[in-house]
């Protein structure tokens, strides 16, 4: 459920946490979601304007406290979409970024303007304090950075009050001089330091030290400042530092959905916001205002526009954080859920999976046959099991037209559908399929549009079978090596509560989407038809 959100409008209060933020002596810590900046710059997570501005409706909705929209200083198109989300984007203060450089501050300014002039714009001027990016980076003095960061937060506050400025890589600067330079940052009118482990180097005692020191160091200078962490994951560290400077002082993290960013990612948001919720034994005295049941479906549709899934075991959010395949966990799971969770996937606005697999019990193949609808003959029970584990032992992972091969006792799928031809191609807009099939022993064609050759293709098929599977999961592997080699498509497809797994090979990619395709229809169909006749 959602934690704090009494005080969801942080925002319009300019993200001050330590002067009164506070409920029943509990402190709030502000989320800065920087996914549209950080997280959209790493290879392969880029996102187009639309996409950006879908994602930060979301993020606003969750009740991110922060949106970083961009870096609009780095090219046009970003430009426009900070701008079109500081338009748009209401609740939130809408942030972007800015190297201590007139041309980026003023981008930044020009282009948060609409969130500005209702007070809710934030500009975040960094500069690098480490030896290593003053000297072979930068190539300045200490000096020369201390002027361009009083330069930079002075150039920012001529445009607004709202000022954060960044030590990059502080977790390699020398922490004499952070002080030193923080202290002239505030002088100049931030009011949020941000101290963020740029290469995830440090360690979480050295975390704890670090942001303390800093912190003391400032002293009565730092009144009313927030100061702020932004890790990132290179040692696989990133949560436990940012809990670590939370413990520490720090009021404001900076994270993404799924952890995406540069090299391995940025802290996720997912993972810090339900540490604190399931730990509040632990840490009771600090909540945010994020609607957790809104994790899942931020992920998803981070996921949907990027193209990248988390990782399968990523925590919240993967398909297996809530998944127990065991049977040992799957029969103490069926007696009681706190078992093997130490939370609710449903207030995470994710889902619970049993998935079947050769480690499955009785037990719990039995629950799923009874959950699918899927009738069978007690008497044959043991004969279903030594069928289920000799079809288990040969799949990763069971899948619905595997049980009804156990419980009928089939060697095989019948093929409803067949692939005579196929092709697919991409317009500037978009993709085409062109798809004729053998259906019930007539020849069908069709020809659909979509964003990609495969969703393209999904269309066509499905309208072809009558069926309306949704992909649920895609991988390609290889299958030779080679000139010439093929690879085996493999498609996850879920339709009217059944889920099945299709398999095409074939040295074109879509082509071999497309077989898959046809292979998880004719498995859709017959469980269908098998549990239809089951309740008829």
């Amino acid at each position: 459920m959602s934690e704090g959100n009494e005080e969801n409008s942080i925002a319009g209060q300019g993200g001050q946490v330590n002067e009164g933020n506070r409920e029943n002596d509990r402190e709030r810590i502000i989320i800065y979601d920087t996914t549209l900046r950080d997280g959209e710059q790493a290879p392969k997570f880029g996102m187009n304007a639309e996409g950006k501005l879908e994602i930060a409706h979301g993020l606003a909705s969750m009740g991110v406290d922060i949106i970083e929209a961009g870096f609009p200083g780095s090219s046009p198109g970003d430009w426009e979409a900070v701008h079109q989300i500081a338009k748009e984007v209401h609740g939130p203060v809408i942030s972007g970024l800015a190297r201590c450089v007139e041309y980026d501050v003023k981008a930044a300014g020009e282009a948060l303007k609409p969130a500005i002039d209702r007070g809710q714009g934030k500009i975040h001027v960094f500069v690098a304090t480490s030896d290593i990016h003053v000297k072979d980076k930068l190539r300045k003095t200490r000096e020369q950075v201390i002027e361009m960061a009083v330069k930079g937060v002075r150039m920012a506050r001529s445009y607004t009050p709202r000022v954060e400025f960044s030590c990059e890589d502080f977790g390699r600067s020398d922490l004499d001089y952070i002080v030193e330079v923080a202290k002239a940052a505030i002088d100049a009118g931030a009011d949020t330091i941000n101290l963020p482990d740029t290469v995830g180097y440090m360690v979480v005692k050295e975390e704890t030290e670090r942001i303390s020191y800093v912190i003391r160091g400032i002293g009565s200078v730092g009144k009313g400042i927030i100061f702020s962490v932004h890790n990132h994951d290179d040692l696989g560290l990133s949560t436990a530092t940012t809990l670590a400077a939370i413990e520490a002082g720090a009021r404001q993290v900076e994270v993404t959905m799924n952890g995406i960013g540069e090299r391995a990612g940025n802290t996720s948001l997912e993972q810090v916001v339900a540490a604190l919720k399931v730990r509040s034994d632990y840490y009771g005295r600090f909540y945010t205002g994020i609607d957790t049941r809104q994790i899942g479906p931020m992920s998803r549709l981070v996921s949907t526009i990027t193209g990248q899934k988390p990782q399968l075991n990523s925590p919240i959010v993967g398909e297996n954080a809530f998944g127990h395949a065991a049977g040992i966990h799957q029969d103490g799971m069926l007696k009681s859920q706190k078992a093997y969770e130490i939370m609710r996937p449903e207030d995470y606005g994710v889902e619970r999976r049993f998935p079947l697999t050769a480690r499955s019990g009785k037990n719990q193949v039995v629950q799923t046959l009874k959950e699918r609808g899927i009738s069978f003959d007690d008497a044959d029970l043991e004969g279903i099991m030594e069928r289920y584990k000799a079809l288990a032992d040969k799949r990763r992972e069971v899948h619905d037209d595997d049980l009804v091969q156990a419980v009928r006792g089939d060697s095989q799928v019948p093929a409803y559908f067949s692939l005579k031809s196929f092709s697919a191609g991409k317009y500037p807009e978009g993709a085409f399929a062109e798809v004729e099939m053998n259906v019930d022993g007539k020849v069908k064609k069709s020809t659909k549009s979509g964003k990609g050759m495969i969703e393209a293709s999904e269309k066509a098929i499905n309208e072809l079978t009558g069926l309306d599977l949704d992909i649920s999961r895609y991988d390609a592997r290889s299958a030779t090596s080679g000139a010439g080699s093929k690879g085996i498509e493999i498609i996850v497809a879920r339709n009217n509560g059944f889920t099945v797994m299709g398999q095409g090979m074939d040295d074109d990619t879509v082509t071999g989407a497309a077989k898959a395709l046809v292979d998880a229809s004719n498995r859709m169909k017959y469980v269908m038809d098998y549990a239809a006749a089951g309740r008829g």
